[in-house]
């Protein structure tokens, strides 16, 4: 069923957009809404995640939004929580993962981003790589929720608050930037000739050089 809605989700973003795929998808939710009671054997909470995350990437590929997304977000919202306290903990990367496509796809709702990121700060940020993909993810995702999600921002809990604050000070860093480019470097010897301070930083995580 999920291969079947990615091949849906393709055809729901050709160019022009010929064929009508929205019914499928609504069709789609209401059964597998009846799935999402349980986990199926052998499955895990960071199956799930990865799970869900394609579903809301192929909604989102094929420019799909309905108010029966929330099924899956009432999911996250009240499953979650409920597999974690029976001992199925959710990773922090499955957890950042899954929190990032909601925002990134604007297919989200406040209380299922806070079971998320609170299933993230058990990991201490300190023991997270300066360079982890992780990392990245959760700096964007404290950006987004600032600046594009504010009214979800306002609904975040004192304990979410807190850590999305510690973790807009964590600084980054890219591994591949962190070569010169023939641009970067050209510029920086621009500026040392014309006696202009300057040095190389990092800034958010976006993969930019400023000087």
């Amino acid at each position: 069923r999920i291969a079947l809605l990615r091949g849906k989700a393709d055809l729901g973003c050709v160019a022009g957009r010929p064929y009508s795929v929205g019914l499928y998808f609504r069709f789609f939710l209401e059964a597998y809404g009846d799935e999402l009671e349980t986990l199926r054997d052998g499955e895990t909470i960071a199956d799930r995640a990865g799970e869900l995350r394609t579903v809301l990437g192929c909604f989102h590929r094929a420019g799909i939004t309905t108010d029966r997304m929330r099924i899956i977000y009432n999911h996250i919202e009240s499953e979650f929580p409920r597999l974690e306290s029976a001992g199925a903990l959710l990773p922090m990367p499955a957890a950042v993962r899954l929190c990032h496509t909601m925002l990134a796809t604007d297919l989200s709702s406040a209380p299922a981003v806070t079971v998320l990121l609170r299933s993230a700060l058990r990991e201490p940020l300190m023991s997270i790589a300066d360079d982890a993909v992780e990392l990245r993810l959760l700096k964007m995702i404290e950006l987004l929720l600032r600046v594009d999600f504010l009214h979800t921002q306002e609904q975040l809990p004192r304990d979410v608050t807190e850590y999305l604050a510690v973790v807009r000070d964590l600084r980054y860093y890219d591994r591949d930037l962190r070569r010169e480019t023939p641009l970067s470097y050209q510029l920086a010897y621009f500026l040392r000739k014309h006696d202009f301070p300057s040095k190389r930083h990092m800034f958010g995580p976006y993969a930019l050089k400023v000087c």
